[in-house]
Parts: structure tokens; sequence; C-alpha cells
């Protein structure tokens, strides 16, 4: 063989080799270029999830950030979203897809809610009460570029989340506002306990400690460029004519831009009481009902019977209902609830709580069965037991009360130099039992006194530490801990007749069980899914790891499950309107889940969740219903928006209810149902593309969630009008009805 020939073979053998390293260095070129677009989107979602925490913890909100969307806004939160999304640097943010989708951007809020249930107070939606936690979640869809790896996976999701605790802002009267404690208060006399005990204590008014106004105690008020939230004075009576408001008066604290508007609404009924009713000056008599000191105050008395400038529904011209739910909504995006009390309700008489006498050693005489009349003055008592406390290991007692200020910051100072709590009065002016923890305290004789933040006036009340009569206690045992609430659903079970045909309803039954020892006091959803693709099956997720199945967009029918006590067993059906789709092949196989959204955080376990039945036999469909493409949000003036909220113990954001979009007609027949939807994570509908309307014709906003049982979440507001220039924001309330969810 001659060395030219030796050389050309050599150079062949060369490129061949060459081109299959090529191919391997090309594959590991773009995955390192994948991997960095991945970890650049991650690092992204890391400081934007960062920045949403600081800037939650700040109590501050921005109206601006509601986007135009005056009504019902909840401001706090959309200002956290805001500034979470304006620090995804150089992505693509994209909210109104799919979360399978690429580019797919969620920020979720997290913030602790005292009021509610123990165990359950991480609420959805919420930016935590002051000097509580509050979590700020951000998801993101990092798409593939690559055609190669395209083809193994579309793209990959990133997470980051950052919890802190807020800090103790001073915002009063919101649900997303809280009370700041102040500095420790100024010494107030000490009053000693009488030296001779009574048969009964009973509270009496003590003449008011003056105390000069300080700038701390202000301070609990909406001060200055704060929202002032809207707030109806006092509990509302059947009859009621006269319904005082008070709120912020002038948009945007500007005389020139006019004035606020509110309306109050029959959440019962879903029917307006008044509307276009504008704030005035703040009338002497209302000086010390209002919640704000940020030189916007404004208030008014609606006289259903007179109106002046405003509408009054002709319904409610003889006074108010019983038994009806009211809603004022301030321009401003808050809002306040009230019951309205039947009459006998309202004029029935309190009796104040009996107390157990001071311990002595001389036998006292068994009181009086004649129960002590309410005392005309501010009080504070013990809703049961003794006026003492046995540290064991703390000084833990329950404090009620009544006839103070309504809405206003009432603080408890121990022995007259220590802070030791804040509690709001509500608008009837009464202070809720609420139970203190002091830890604990040098035994004798102590004074716990009550001080209204808004007219100064004390109250005191006698505890003695340790309760002087003795009695022999063995020592208690530990209190044992109790599992968590751990749910556990069986596989899907048919109920529907055989033959089953695709596209067609199909209904299948689970048995859910609570097998932990503790209660589950929220609402939690449980979900069918029919054969759901291998996309849809996820393996870990954020904070904790388990399996599960993506609800949306692939559940096929899901209902909420409200609560459920510890050992409880619950039998429920599903039922999916379209049935099995798009396989014609072997057979089908469905799948449940509960707890889909994994509302319930502190389960034991979260491997149970999920179970499967197979082996369906489905007949394929003939006539394969063609999908009609989603509307798109571009250009679309005739779109109709807002949210979706629940009564729980107050209006909150309630993702997941079916949201009706209503033509009903001026002449009263039968409305038509022309569009439909669900609210998502944060109580948020859309409907685009909305047909304008013609003659008298108006559209209704309905909105259900359907619970286990025959109860069901139920709303509806009308009468909405589209805009062909301008999106239309509607908020839509929803209480609980004993008849489900009819539209």
């Amino acid at each position: 063989m001659s060395f030219q020939k030796l050389k050309s073979k050599n150079s062949g053998q060369a490129l061949v080799e060459f081109a299959l390293i090529l191919i391997v260095l090309m594959l590991l070129l773009t995955m390192v270029i994948e991997l960095g677009r991945i970890f650049w989107a991650w690092s992204a979602v890391q400081t934007a999830a960062r920045t949403g925490a600081r800037y939650a913890i700040t109590g501050q909100a921005e109206i601006d950030a509601c986007d135009g969307e005056p009504v019902g806004c909840l401001a706090r939160t959309e200002s956290i979203e805001q500034t979470a999304l304006l620090n995804l640097t150089g992505l693509r943010v994209e909210q109104d897809v799919a979360f399978e989708e690429d580019f797919y951007t969620a920020v979720e809020i997290f913030g602790f809610n005292s009021a509610l249930p123990a165990g359950q107070q991480m609420q959805p939606g919420f930016g935590g009460d002051p000097g509580q936690p509050v979590s700020v979640r951000v998801t993101y869809n990092v798409p593939i570029i690559t055609p190669l790896l395209r083809n193994i996976v579309e793209n990959v999701p990133v997470f980051g989340q950052v919890t802190l605790n807020n800090e103790l802002f001073g915002q009063t009267g919101g649900r997303t506002e809280g009370v700041a404690l102040p500095p420790p208060l100024p010494p107030l006399p000490k009053v000693g306990p009488t030296d001779t005990p009574t048969a009964t204590f009973t509270p009496s008014p003590v003449p008011a400690v003056p105390i000069t106004p300080t700038a701390t105690l202000e301070d609990g008020k909406p001060g200055p460029g704060e929202i002032c939230p809207i707030n109806i004075v006092g509990q509302l009576v059947e009859g009621q004519r006269i319904i005082p408001v008070t709120g912020d008066r002038f948009v945007n604290n500007d005389v020139g831009s006019g004035n606020y508007t509110f309306r109050l609404f029959d959440v019962t009924n879903s029917l307006d009481i008044a509307t276009n009713i504008k704030f005035g000056p703040v009338p002497p008599e209302l000086e010390s009902e209002h919640g704000c000191t940020n030189g916007n105050e404004g208030a008014f008395d609606v006289d259903l019977a007179n109106p002046t400038d405003y509408n009054v529904s002709p319904f409610y011209a003889g006074g108010l209902p019983a038994n009806i739910l009211v809603i004022a909504i301030h321009d401003n995006g808050t809002e306040d609830a009230e019951f309205v009390l039947g009459a006998a309700a309202a004029t029935a008489t309190v009796l104040a709580p009996t107390l157990t006498p001071l311990p002595s050693e001389t036998p006292t005489a068994t009181p009086d069965e004649t129960p002590t009349p309410l005392p005309n003055g501010p009080f504070i008592g013990f809703p049961v037991g003794d006026a003492c406390v046995t540290p064991n290991p703390s000084a833990r007692f329950t404090i009620f009360g009544g006839n103070w200020t309504p809405n206003q910051a009432i603080q408890f100072v121990w022995d007259n130099n220590e802070l030791v709590g804040s509690v709001n009065s509500d608008a009837a002016g009464s202070i809720p039992p609420t139970e203190f923890d002091l830890g604990v305290r040098d035994s004798g004789t102590h004074i716990l006194s009550a001080i209204d933040s808004a007219t100064n006036a004390v109250q005191n009340l006698v505890i003695q530490i340790p309760c002087p009569a003795p009695v022999a206690t063995a020592t208690p045992s530990a209190t044992p801990t109790l599992i968590p609430p751990d749910l556990v659903i069986s596989p899907p079970e048919l109920v529907t007749d055989l033959p089953i045909t695709e596209f067609n309803s199909v209904e299948f039954t689970f048995s859910i069980t609570n097998t932990g020892e503790t209660d589950i006091n929220s609402l939690f959803f449980v979900d069918l899914f029919l054969d759901p693709p291998p996309e849809a099956f996820v393996s870990e997720t954020v904070p904790i790891t388990r399996s599960y199945i993506i609800a949306d967009p692939y559940s096929d029918g899901f209902i909420a499950v409200p609560d459920m006590k510890a050992g409880a067993s619950r039998v429920i059906t599903i039922t999916s309107p379209l049935g099995f789709q798009n396989d014609t092949s072997g057979l089908r196989n469905a799948w449940g889940m509960v707890d889909t959204i994994d509302q319930i955080i502190d389960e034991e376990f979260e491997d149970n969740n999920l179970s499967t039945s197979d082996g369906i036999a489905v007949t394929p469909a003939v006539d394969i219903p063609t999908p009609t493409p989603p509307p798109s949000e571009q250009s679309d003036p005739f779109s109709i928006r807002g949210r979706v909220k629940a009564l729980y113990t107050e209006f909150v954001p309630q993702q997941r209810a079916t949201v009706f979009l209503v033509l009903t007609p001026s002449d009263g027949s039968p409305g038509e149902i022309v569009k439909q939807t669900f609210s998502d994570a944060n109580g948020r509908y859309r409907f685009f593309e909305v047909p304008p309307l013609t003659g008298g014709d108006y559209y209704t906003i309905v909105a259900c969630l359907s619970l286990a049982g025959s109860d069901a979440y139920f709303g509806s507001w009308f009468p909405v009008l589209p805009d062909p220039n301008d999106a239309v924001f509607e908020d839509v309330y929803m209480t609980i009805t004993p008849t489900g969810c009819s539209v």
C-alpha cells in the first residue's frame, strides 16, 4: 500500500470520528445552554419570591396595583404579587396559560390569619397579620428551546419560596391589616382589691384615668397616605332605616378628584340596597367611631326612606329585613359586612355573666339566681371560672367584655406597667372571649386594666395568683400529642350504568377518611381524573414531597369538602360532564385524589392521597365534539372580570368556583348561560369576547362552589353591562345555601 493511499484512508477515518464526536459535543453544548437558562430562571424566581416577601412584611399597599380594578381589589395582595412579578427580570411572564404550558407564571401568597381555626391559619391570598408569617411562592415554567431535548421534555418548572415574619405595621380595620402593639403605657393608678369579698363580682364603671393621648395610641389607625377601610357603624337590626358608614372621602386624598362612592348590597338576596352613595364630612357624633386619621376621613348616613343624590331599591325603603347579610363596598377596594338581627333578638335583654366569688375562708351565701343586669358603662370579666389563676405552668385565663367603643383597639395592661395584649372590639362594642397566656407570674393580687384607645376609659379586674383555696390535685400528666390529620381516599367506584360511551357523563363515588386524631376545620378538594396523561403526574412539589396529579387542567370533576372530624369517613359522588375522551384503544382508568391543591398543609402522610381503578370498558364515540378554541385576551374591550369571594369568618377570595355569565332578558323571563369559567388561585375570573347586549337586557354573574352533601357556596351579581371601550370589573360574593348550585 502506498503512502498516499494510507494518508487518504487516515483522513477519511478522522472525518468520521470528528462527525461522531461533534454530535456528542453539540448535545453537551445544548445541555449546558439549557441548564444555564434553567438556573437563570431559578435564580430569578428566588429573587422575585424574596423581594415579594420583603415587601409583604411591611404591610404596604399601592392602590395602583389594582390595575384599573377599583372595586373589590385587595390592594395589599395585588401589590405583593406585582412586586414579585416585576422582579422576574428578563423572563416572559404568562399568567393566563395552563400549568403545563411554556412561560406559565404564578405568584401565590399565604399569610397567617389568627381569625381562622388553629392549624389552618395559613390562608391563601392573604398578606398575614402583623407579627405573623407570610409566605410568597413563585412558579415559572422554563421552555426547552433545543428541538432534540424538547421532544423529551417541553418545559421545566422552577420554584422559589420565601417565608418571613410581618413587621408590626400599624393598620387596623381591614382583612389585610392588623393592630400593632404600642410601647408601654404611662403608669396607671393602682386599684387594690376590696377587703370584704362579695357574693358576686359585678363589673362596674371605674372613673376614667386621665391619660394624655399619644401618637402611639393614634398609630393604631391608618395615617396619612394609607387606605381607610369602609366600616358599617354599629349592629344592624330589623327595620333599621338609617345606616351610618365611614371610610375614605376623596379619591386619592385629592379634593379636586371628587368624592369616593360606595354601595350597599344584600348578599343573601343578591339585590342592591343603595348605590352611588358619596361620602361627606364626618359629623361630630361619628368622630369617635371613625377608624382612620389619614386626613381623608369621610362618613355618610344612608337613609333608606329619604335618599338624596343616591339610589335606594324600593324593596328596602321600609327598612332592612331580618336575617340578611349586608355588605358595604367602597371604591378604594375595601368592604365590610354585617348581619341584620331580627327585632326580637336585637331588643332581648343581654345578661352579664355571674362570676364565681373571690375565695374566702368564711362561707358565703349562695348567690341569688336573679341575673345580674348589664352595666351601663364598659366592663371586663371572666366568662367562666374564678377571679384567680393557678400557674400550671402558665398564668392562663380568658377575658370578655362589653359596652366599649365599637371597632377600637382595647389595650390590656398588667399591674399598671406591662402591656400584655391588644384586642379589637366588634361593631357592637363587645370584646370577644380572648385567652391570655402570661407565663409564670408572682403570687399575690394583680390588676388587669383594659383601656379604650378612643376614649381612654379604663376598667380594672382583680386577679389572684394562686387561688387561695388549696385543692389537693395529682400532678397532671403530660398532654399527649395528637396525630395530625391524615386523609385517605378509596379507589373510585363507577356508579353510571353500563355501557359507558365516550363524551357522555359518568359518575363515580369515593370514600374519604381522616385517619388522624386532629379535626380538619377548613375546606379542601377531592378530584376525579379520567385517563390522565403521563405529564399530569408529578412526583414532587414545593414545599413537600409526594406523588400527585396536577389538578388543572387535567381534572375531570371535583367537589369541595368543608371539614372533616378526626376518625370520620364520608362517601362523596363526583360527576364528570364529558366523561372519557379521545382514546379508542384498550381499557380505561379512573383516578381519585383528596386534598388536590394541598390545602391541608400539616397532613401526617402525603402518599395516600391518590387511588386508582382500572379496567373500565368504554365504547368509542361516533361523533367527537370539536373543542372550542379559547378566546384571546388581546384587544378585547367586551370583557368582564373580577373576583369571587366566599364568606368564612369574613369574605376571602375563593378558588375553583364555577362562574356563569347569564344573559338576563328585560322581561324577566329565564336567562341563558352564554359563558362559563372557573376562578383561579386568587379568586379571579375572566370572560372575554362578551356578546354586546340589545334592548334592556343585562348580564348576571353567578358563582357557585358545590360542597359535599347538599350545601353550596352561592352568589350572584347584577346588572352587569359590558363596556365597548373598556373592561368591566365586578366581584361576586358567595354565602352558604342549603339548596346547592342552581343557575
